[in-house]
């Protein structure tokens, strides 16, 4: 399997094609020209299991349809080198303070997974309590991980490989929204196409954060008033919550995923999460209309 593989701190735009001069004239000092000369030279451009896409931090502050063209560009490129089965996309995660954060990105990766049947999506949500340094699995950079959070998003990949290549068992897809809908004006459903979890409570500091206080915005500004987060006890895909002392209107738009730190501090978010029941792996951040 040929990964397609970059550091975190390089735009998508960094691997486009046109980075090569031409099939005899390898431009080295780009990212795109050493991946065309290695698989040419290896002579495995067209056995390619899959491309793995982990986009870094760099592209914070792109609007959605400023990265997913970008993201566009570069998978058709890819295809227009190359015969591949899939491209494992890596949602980008919170992390590195940006000013803006990463959430249209990540919305922007949704969609492009949506719209493309042989992109299959994970994330870098859900990763388990790190058994060192204080449960943390960030370096002290704030961006970049320590070994336990590399192995653990290897494994996941490795697994999502061998459902697609090798006869596994369990799809280690990650959850992806379905649809977010107004029950009344002050509780609403999402629903998945997976059966969802949702973690315990993390304490950090002295302080316990939750899904429910932490991680959803309506029209860009984060919610507390969230009174009751639920999975559906006949429908495990689908997610209830009940809002306290505010009116939800549909057109609205929910955000899952807001900014990249826990409030009024610089530490980067690293959990709770909702999460596969099965698998552990987190949802899929996105920014959705309330229907």
């Amino acid at each position: 399997m040929s990964r397609c593989a970059h550091r975190d701190h390089q735009r998508c735009g960094r691997w486009r094609r046109h980075c090569i001069l031409s099939k005899k004239n390898f431009n080295l000092d780009t990212p795109y020209g050493r991946l065309y000369h290695r698989l040419e030279a290896s002579g495995l451009k067209q056995h390619i299991k899959a491309f793995i896409w982990n986009q870094g931090e760099s592209n914070a502050g792109d609007s959605v349809l400023e990265y997913k063209t970008a993201l566009t560009q570069l998978y058709h490129d890819l295809n227009s080198e190359y015969t591949f089965e899939k491209f494992y996309l890596v949602q980008t995660p919170p992390g590195c303070s940006a000013s803006s954060g990463h959430q249209t990105v990540r919305e922007a990766q949704r969609q492009f997974a949506e719209q493309h049947s042989q992109v299959n999506i994970i994330t870098r949500h859900g990763f388990p309590t790190n058994p060192l340094f204080d449960g943390n699995y960030f370096l002290s950079d704030g961006c970049h991980y320590h070994a336990l959070g590399y192995e653990v998003l290897a494994d996941w990949i490795s697994h999502m490989a061998l459902y697609d290549f090798y006869n596994g068992s369990v799809d280690f897809q990650a959850p992806q929204v379905i649809s977010v809908k107004r029950e009344t004006s002050k509780s609403l459903s999402i629903e998945f196409d997976k059966p969802i979890a949702i973690q315990p409570d993390l304490k950090i500091d002295g302080i316990v954060y939750t899904v429910k206080d932490q991680l959803f915005a309506v029209n860009s500004k984060k919610i507390t008033s969230i009174s009751e987060l639920k999975v559906d006890s006949k429908n495990p895909k689908k997610l209830r919550i009940t809002f306290k002392g505010k009116r939800l209107k549909k057109g609205a738009v929910l955000t899952y995923i807001l900014g990249d730190t826990y409030p009024e501090t610089s530490i980067p978010y690293r959990g709770p999460w909702l999460v596969d029941a099965r698998t552990g792996i987190g949802a899929v951040g996105f920014t959705s209309t309330i229907k």
